[in-house]
């Protein structure tokens, strides 16, 4: 099956300076991102060093080498917050939804903490997002926003994923410290350092199966389907309604042992031909 087109890129980026940008600063990194650079004073209250911020969306590789020129040999640079992006693109709105539902029966964050998002909220309902906001690492998916103007497959529909990260030491971490780290950044190496996908049992029977262990052995068909419809209709399970194999693996931990592992690659293969799982 032919795999689907894939786009990686930094969704949003926010780097702050200790000195201001040159006044031609915003003009010079336009045309390598989706929309104007907003850069602006900022608040030293908390972090006295950083004067100055500047939020990027959608740059490109050919970003950083202005930004480099800019900031010259005199101004120092931080990255606060980045979305590392996934879109895959796709003919159908249904499609789309599909590998949503799909991804979260799969996916497992590397690294994160914190409560678990609750819905419905205030902010970002557009979306599907593991963690409450402003934790170091987030994951976040949603369907029903096309790809943005000045973008490769401009105006075409998506399954988007993103992985955030918050605060400069987890950013760091992640490899992002300067401006060729950006314009070099590994995405591949990223995604499959920070999640981890598994094959999700395909019938009522191999998911109570796996989930019971050596008992499964003493237990009927019917006792295994009774125990995977408990997982199937926990809300505790579930982010923003869809059954999350993160959640699944913090209650049923050894169960990650008697899963297969898959790449993004075999996980989209999986995706494309299971589409929702019509036996669950």
């Amino acid at each position: 099956m032919k795999p689907l087109p894939r786009v990686d890129e930094f969704d949003i980026v926010k780097l702050r300076f200790d000195h201001p940008l040159p006044v031609t600063a915003a003009k010079e990194l336009e045309p390598y991102c989706r929309d104007k650079p907003k850069i602006l004073p900022a608040s030293v209250e908390n972090h006295p060093r950083w004067t100055h911020t500047c939020l990027l969306l959608g740059p490109t590789s050919g970003c950083w080498a202005v930004l480099k020129r800019l900031l010259g040999t005199s101004i120092s640079m931080e990255c606060c917050y980045v979305e590392m992006a996934r879109d895959l693109i796709v003919r159908r709105a249904e499609l789309a939804q599909e590998l949503e539902l799909c991804f979260w029966r799969s996916a497992v964050l590397v690294g994160s903490r914190g409560s678990t998002a609750t819905y419905p909220r205030d902010d970002e309902r557009w979306c599907t997002r593991l963690h409450k906001r402003d934790v170091p690492v987030n994951l976040a998916t949603y369907t029903d926003l096309p790809r943005k103007s000045n973008s490769p497959y401009e105006g075409r529909l998506r399954f988007h994923a993103e992985i955030r990260l918050t605060g400069a030491e987890v950013i760091r971490g992640a490899g992002l410290t300067t401006c060729e780290d950006f314009a070099a950044f590994d995405f591949d190496a990223f995604w499959a350092r920070r999640l981890k996908l598994y094959e999700f049992p395909r019938k009522k029977v191999e998911l109570g199966r796996e989930i019971s262990g050596r008992a499964a052995r003493d237990l009927s068909a019917t006792a295994l389907t009774n125990r995977a419809n408990k997982v199937l209709r926990d809300d505790a399970l579930a982010v923003n309604g869809k059954l999350s194999m993160h959640q699944i693996l913090k209650e049923h931990a050894n169960l990650k042992n008697r899963l297969r592992p898959l790449t993004f690659d075999e996980w989209q293969k999986v995706g494309l031909k299971l589409g929702i799982d019509s036996a669950l």
